[in-house]
């Protein structure tokens, strides 16, 4: 092997008779190889590759260079060797063979955060540690997460044969369904890629304080145990950092274990006098996790999720990590409402989402969001909207679709008016009588619930909805700050004016959310099922009708046609 100066490439071995090749795990062995120059030991970052067999015993690989004796000699000089009674090292610089599937695997910065741990261990920890009885080879080590908004951090701690390790990082989530499981679970998967790239640990027993994911992981190392005959556990949440967390268990090989301890000592015992050593060290982590928030660097993605599935749920090219309830939230909120409202110039400023939510069924089972989907968005089968589907928007036409209003084929044909017939029309403004009459009952069974609710609520009903000769017309507010108009309040949109009406304080929230349940009801029974009831009924009629017409117009043509031949 040629010398190694610094920046330059390594050079290859020459084998006379052979090419070199890699097969599975280790290079062939090669006849005659000989150095080209003399032996020089490289940085242990450097790849070194030599012809080699290796042997899984428990866990821990031992490996044979297969060269000639003279590089033998030298390379297991440097060759770490891991046994289940001992770790040794050999002679020469504390250099090391490590498994050739480890070289590019990620790992988290370790020592990230020392200025941390040094503070607590003058505080006390220091002492504690000293009296542990250590079993040599075996780590203990507690992870840690911490959540604030959107933002997420993870912090963990490790000592073995005596010795402190550290790190910490950021949490990522690209469809922000962060919460405190999520940055506990990062931290779970970053100590455990930790501990295995540092190779000093023959077995780890790890602590966390959130029950869910130990949980999952005992749920893991139950499936391991079984063989893997079964599928995988199914997770809800966090799906990529489960399935780093499989891979990580898998090289573990049941020497990574975790249980539950109990968190925040510091609020059972501010003077820390009964803490124990997993108590410092589960402060420790979560001041850890702390210290992340405005520090730069600690990001650890995407090396971290370098493991997984095929097959993925993808938004905006990225993956959808949750199945929860608060995810689907964030597709409706992102896929759906922004830009729906953009899209109908409809003020989000004065809408009151989560009480929308409530109406319109989407903080309910699914079945329920997709049925009222209709309510809440101008996307029914209208004459409008047909015409509208098959022609382009001009630009900076936004609200309604009066840009067909001189498209015939547009207008509703359930009154006379010429008018652009979509759901804003047959809801709110069409004068056919049937129409007229839904609309008054579904009306006056509203004004009286929220009548006997409160004066304030009636003020701010009347503001947004009145009835004006059988037709919905937004009232005397319109234009206020906080207003939507009446095509909003029957669509569902609830206006942030009503909220303030109702709840002069939380305690009002649950009354307020029961009429928010019994109004989207109304709204979909009682408004809009029965004008849509009523739409297709009269439809049909007047295609019929436009059918017999069409062929009485034909008879009549081929008559005349008959006539002057």
């Amino acid at each position: 092997m040629k010398h190694v100066k610094a920046d330059e490439e390594l050079s290859c071995f020459v084998d006379k008779t052979k090419k070199w090749q890699l097969k599975d795990r280790s290079w062939i062995q090669a006849e005659k190889l000989i150095m080209s120059d003399e032996t020089a030991f490289i940085d242990k970052m450097k790849c070194v590759r030599v012809p080699f067999t290796g042997r899984n015993r428990n866990g821990c690989l031992n490996y044979t260079v297969e060269v000639a004796k003279e590089l033998g000699d030298v390379m297991m000089h440097a060759v770490t060797v891991q046994s289940d009674d001992d770790v040794t090292h050999g002679q020469g610089s504390g250099k090391s063979i490590v498994d050739l599937d480890d070289i590019d695997e990620w790992c988290p910065e370790i020592g990230r955060g020392d200025e941390v741990v040094r503070k607590w261990m003058q505080e006390g920890m220091q002492q504690d540690i000293a009296k542990l009885v250590y079993e040599k080879g075996v780590a203990i080590a507690t992870t840690d997460g911490s959540q604030k908004g959107q933002l997420g951090t993870y912090g963990w701690m490790m000592i073995v044969n005596g010795e402190c390790y550290n790190s910490s990082g950021k949490v990522i989530s690209k469809t922000k369904d962060m919460d405190a499981y999520r940055t506990e679970l990062h931290g779970l998967m970053s100590l455990m890629a930790g501990s295995w790239k540092m190779r000093n640990a023959k077995r780890v027993k790890a602590k966390c304080d959130n029950e869910s994911v130990v949980k999952g992981y005992k749920r893991i190392r139950e499936w391991e145990k079984n063989g893997k005959q079964d599928e995988f556990p199914k997770f809800n949440h966090s799906v990529d950092l489960w399935e780093e967390v499989k891979w990580w268990s898998a090289k573990w090989d049941g020497k990574f274990e975790l249980e539950w301890h109990k968190g925040h000592p510091e609020e059972r015992d501010p003077t820390r006098e009964s803490w124990c050593i997993s108590d410092w060290m589960n402060h420790v982590a979560d001041r850890l996790a702390e210290s992340e928030y405005g520090k730069a660097g600690g990001d650890d993605n995407p090396g971290c999720l370098a493991h997984q599935s095929n097959w993925k749920l993808m938004h905006s090219g990225n993956r959808v990590t949750s199945m929860t309830l608060d995810a689907l939230d964030l597709l409706q909120n992102r896929m759906m409402t922004e830009p729906m409202a953009a899209e109908q110039g409809i003020n989000m400023n004065a809408w009151d989402l989560r009480a929308t939510k409530i109406v319109t069924g989407y903080d309910r089972v699914v079945w329920r969001r997709v049925r009222n989907m209709r309510t809440a968005w101008d996307r029914g089968s209208t004459r409008g909207n047909k015409r509208r589907w098959r022609t382009k928007r001009p630009e900076g036409v936004r609200r309604t679709m009066e840009y067909l209003k001189d498209d015939e084929k547009a207008w509703c044909k359930m009154c006379d008016e010429k008018a652009v017939e979509d759901t804003r029309h047959y809801m709110c403004a069409c004068a056919n009588v049937h129409y007229k009459e839904v609309r008054k009952t579904w009306y006056a069974k509203i004004k009286a619930r929220v009548t006997d609710m409160s004066l304030r609520m009636q003020e701010a009903f009347m503001n947004t909805l009145v009835m004006v000769n059988g037709c919905l017309v937004t009232g005397v507010g319109e234009g206020v700050d906080g207003q939507l108009t009446a095509w909003d309040a029957v669509s569902g949109r609830i206006p942030i004016l009503w909220t303030e009406a109702a709840m002069t304080d939380e305690s009002d929230r649950d009354s307020y959310d029961a009429f928010l349940r019994w109004y989207g009801e109304q709204i979909h029974d009682n408004l809009w099922s029965k004008l849509w009831m009523i739409r297709t009924r009269e439809m049909a009629m007047i295609e019929m009708n436009d059918e017999e017409t069409s062929v009485y117009t034909s008879d009549i043509e081929e008559e005349d046609r008959s006539e002057e031949g």
